[in-house]
């Protein structure tokens, strides 16, 4: 439970921070086996590698923000399989999911990427030290060494890039960041339908007037609640479709978590024309921005109410 409030507190935080590096110290990135060291860049990824590994390291964000240590992460596969904390050139933690000592192979990457970094392990104050990440025999293993290729953040990429992205990268705050990058884009020309022009469902309407934004519809539909509160936010502002404001409060209930037959009623009328059913909605999206988890569970014990 406390990992789960330390990294929503982590996701709730506006800022994307970059975080800068000197030569020397990118050199800790590398691959080795398969296995990617990398850096943290952007304080945008503390909440996905947080949620990713089931620990705290959330809450190292503003020491790394402030240089006073360094977070490492080992992933295969774009999947994190390990975090390591660095300060100087000491090791004070290195962990696997839900901060498991590491084994087998992920043991072993990391003894040679200590090894080849010149690092020590942190000793704790009665003198004794982590065994299990000093003693690494790696005599006799065969290591692939290679650098690491620098990936984009979902902080740097284009719209398009984010839209063009392999569907294993996509994490927690993509839907966020391409609806921001798709909000600030002014390029996109105006498409309004002709009146004769019937749609067989919403999903068709959409894409005729905003083909680049199917990524954000199907996960809407897909029941993802950070697709769903863009669409609720692209239909409120007429961002690239037009202005729709019933099917705007329609999708951010939705990304709420109010269920389909009630959410359905603002369609059908009964939600807008009552005027305290607005101002609900308005307290329980401000309840939101402080607890999104308290704000979905207000909603649902609000529901009879709001739609009464």
């Amino acid at each position: 439970y406390l990992v789960e409030i330390v990294n929503e507190r982590v996701d709730n935080s506006d800022d994307d921070y970059r975080i800068e590096y000197s030569p020397e110290e990118l050199k800790l990135e590398c691959v080795i086996n398969g296995y990617e060291f990398a850096l943290v860049h952007y304080t945008s990824e503390f909440y996905w590698i947080g949620k990713s590994l089931s620990n705290c390291v959330g809450g190292y964000k503003n020491d790394v923000k402030n240089g006073f240590c360094k977070i490492i992460t080992i992933s295969k596969n774009n999947q994190y399989v390990a975090a390591i904390e660095l300060v100087d050139d000491i090791v004070y933690q290195a962990l696997a999911k839900c901060n498991q000592p590491l084994s087998g192979d992920v043991r072993m990457v990391f003894g040679k990427w200590k090894e080849i970094n010149k690092l020590a392990i942190k000793e704790e104050p009665w003198g004794c030290t982590h065994d299990w990440l000093d003693d690494i025999n790696l005599e006799g293993q065969d290591f692939v060494i290679e650098s690491r290729p620098y990936k984009k953040s979902l902080g740097e990429m284009s719209w398009k890039e984010l839209v063009d992205l392999e569907a294993d990268r996509i994490k927690p705050r993509y839907y966020q960041v391409l609806g921001k990058r798709l909000l600030e884009d002014k390029e996109f020309p105006k498409i309004s339908a002709p009146s004769w022009k019937q749609f067989k469902n919403e999903l068709e309407y959409l894409e005729y007037h905003f083909p680049e934004g199917y990524r954000i519809y199907e996960a809407a539909y897909e029941g993802i609640h950070e697709a769903q509160e863009i669409l609720g936010n692209m239909y409120l502002e007429g961002c690239h479709i037009p202005e729709n404001k019933l099917y705007g409060e329609y999708w951010k209930a939705l990304s709420m978590g109010v269920s389909i037959d009630n959410a359905r009623k603002i369609l059908d009328g009964k939600y807008t024309k009552n005027e305290k059913s607005l101002q609900y909605l308005k307290l329980i999206d401000k309840i939101k921005m402080i607890s999104p988890e308290y704000g979905k569970e207000a909603y649902q014990r609000l529901s009879d109410k709001i739609f009464a």
